[in-house]
């Protein structure tokens, strides 16, 4: 398993290592690079408590915006602590997330369709697809990742959930459903992929 592992943390760096030398581009000047709340983890309750753009929106003038990604937020947060503001540190927060996610496309593949060819085959194409190119390469477009890992992690636990019956399952695929809903508002159709898939 190790070895499927490993190919697909190469196929993901392979796929997006030459967006390393990137700078801030975009919302980036705003969600990261002039963020005077992620510069501090002290300042984490407040990600809860505010709207993603609430000090840029009240400057403008705007009053609040629809955005509430409390945990986009908390990455960028994290990130600051170790990096400050090396662009090119985030974006390899961004390659990591994207190459968890092949991962757990590989797993839960694996377990609908007992096959570790279609899994590897499956993941692979995840990782290096270019249709996550403004997903990965853009750092404020790290809410994608985010909603996709933890939509992820939870659609493996109620699979697990599904075939042992353990609530603790369900409970945890129940968190991670929240936290991607923390992460990005379209998350929200995820209940519709289990009803699916359940029918």
């Amino acid at each position: 398993m190790r070895k499927y592992m490993l190919i697909l943390v190469l196929a993901g760096f392979a796929a997006y290592a030459n967006s390393l030398p990137g700078e801030f581009v975009w919302d980036d000047h705003l969600l990261v690079e002039g963020n005077s709340l992620i510069k501090s983890l002290r300042n984490m309750p407040s990600f809860f408590t505010t709207d993603l753009y609430h000090s840029h929106a009240e400057e403008a003038g705007r009053g609040h915006s629809i955005y509430y990604r409390p945990v986009q937020s908390l990455s960028f947060a994290l990130d600051y602590a170790i990096w400050r503001l090396e662009p090119s540190a985030y974006r390899f927060t961004n390659i990591l997330i994207h190459i968890a996610n092949a991962i757990l496309v590989f797993f839960i593949t694996h377990l609908l369709f007992k096959s570790r060819f279609v899994s590897l085959a499956t993941s692979a194409l995840f990782a290096v697809h270019p249709a996550f190119v403004s997903t990965v390469t853009y750092i404020s477009g790290r809410a994608d990742s985010l909603a996709c890992m933890f939509v992820l992690i939870s659609f493996l636990l109620y699979q697990r959930y599904s075939d042992s019956r353990r609530t603790s399952l369900l409970t945890w695929a129940g968190i991670s459903f929240l936290f991607a809903l923390w992460s990005k508002e379209a998350s929200v159709v995820y209940p519709l992929l289990l009803v699916s898939l359940d029918l």
